[in-house]
């Protein structure tokens, strides 16, 4: 997971902040094959001692990850994290708190426990969860995500914020890319997700991005403090 204001520190991994995190062991650097990006990773020690200062206000609702997990994914990955900045940037605006952020194998995973927590007592088990188009339906409905084309939909990544006048909500985000046509795009249209356009970061590509519009309606301080 991304450890940096990229925007207002330097990103530089040779001097600033993150020399000083990587010599001290809580942080490892790795370059995004193509590019001259690079991305930081929290390291065993690094989110221990992050877990050790916690804000015990807001209990332990969000996760922290370290290591690199998915290195063929890390420039999709750093997409989504700028996409993340500009939710929070458009939430920072009305003075909304960010409370949690998501990622979409975190919402997955959760989904997943549920398909087939009851296929362990059944002898017949064939690989097919024994649940039924309705019950997914409802657990759709209940985790606030789409359910269409006999399928759960899941976003790139959920914020979860409060409002200034303590109103709670969430906003889920998708990067898509030239590449989403079609069918593809039709279903991320469908879905509602705000929608964040991502670009290459490999040398000679385009950098930057831009948002679209979505509906639904820092992270927490916490891990950049």
């Amino acid at each position: 997971m991304a450890l940096t204001k990229m925007r207002a520190r330097s990103a530089d991994p040779r001097s600033g902040d993150l020399r000083h995190l990587r010599e001290q062991g809580l942080i490892e650097m790795v370059r995004v094959p193509g590019s001259r990006e690079y991305a930081a990773a929290l390291t065993k020690e690094g989110r221990s001692l992050l877990e050790h200062h916690r804000d015990r206000d807001h209990g332990d609702r969000q996760t922290f990850w370290r290591g690199v997990k998915r290195e063929r994914e890390l420039e999709h990955d750093l997409q989504v994290y700028r996409a993340y900045e500009r939710a929070a940037e458009r939430l920072a605006e009305r003075d909304a708190r960010i409370e949690r952020v998501i990622l979409d194998h975190e919402l997955k995973r959760e989904y997943q426990k549920w398909l087939h927590e009851r296929d362990r007592d059944r002898p017949d088990y064939d690989g097919h969860p024994d649940r039924t188009d309705d019950e997914i339906r409802e657990w759709a409905r209940e985790h606030n995500l789409p359910y269409f084309d006999d399928e759960v939909h899941f976003p790139d990544l959920r914020v979860e914020y409060q409002e200034a006048g303590g109103r709670w909500d969430h906003d889920d985000v998708e990067v898509t890319t030239e590449h989403y046509r079609g069918g593809h795009a039709a279903s991320v249209a469908q879905s509602g997700f705000s929608c964040y356009r991502g670009s290459s970061l490999r040398i000679g590509g385009r950098g930057g991005g831009s948002r679209g519009s979505g509906h639904h309606g820092g992270l927490a301080e916490e891990i950049w403090d």
